[in-house]
Parts: structure tokens; C-alpha cells; sequence
């Protein structure tokens, strides 16, 4: 790869993980993203930071009392 493509690359793995850490908040809209990317085959990109993402969501289920079986959410 030359470096104009290199420094593209690396350029949009910034851009999407800004994107996974967007909207902290927002439970239903982070799992569709974290589904999204899975779903274009790029997720092995950011395969830690989702791993800590749904930790951080298990987390805090305990102490929201968020039903962690629900799929609607």
C-alpha cells in the first residue's frame, strides 16, 4: 500500500471509532452501529474496542436496571 492509501485508511478507522464512542448514552444506536460495521466486514478493525464497549454495557446494566435480554431495547 502506498502512503497517500495508508494515510486514508488509518484516517477512517479514526473516523469510525469516534463514531463508536459518539453517543455514550444511547445504548440502541451503539449496538447498531457495532452491528453495522460487523455487517461490512470491517469490524476486525476495532475488534478490542467493541469487546470493552459491550463489557461497558454489561456493566452498566447492573446498575440501570436494563434488561440485558431484551433485543428492542
Amino acid at each position: 500500500i502506498d502512503d497517500h492509501l495508508e494515510q486514508e485508511l488509518l484516517s477512517l478507522k479514526e473516523k469510525v471509532n469516534k463514531m463508536l464512542f459518539a453517543t455514550p448514552n444511547n445504548l440502541s444506536n451503539q449496538l447498531k452501529f457495532i452491528d453495522l460495521i460487523q455487517r461490512l466486514g470491517v469490524a476486525y478493525h476495532f475488534e478490542s474496542e467493541i469487546d470493552e464497549m459491550l463489557h461497558q454495557f454489561y456493566d452498566r446494566s447492573d446498575d440501570q436496571d436494563i434488561d440485558v435480554h431484551d433485543l428492542q431495547m
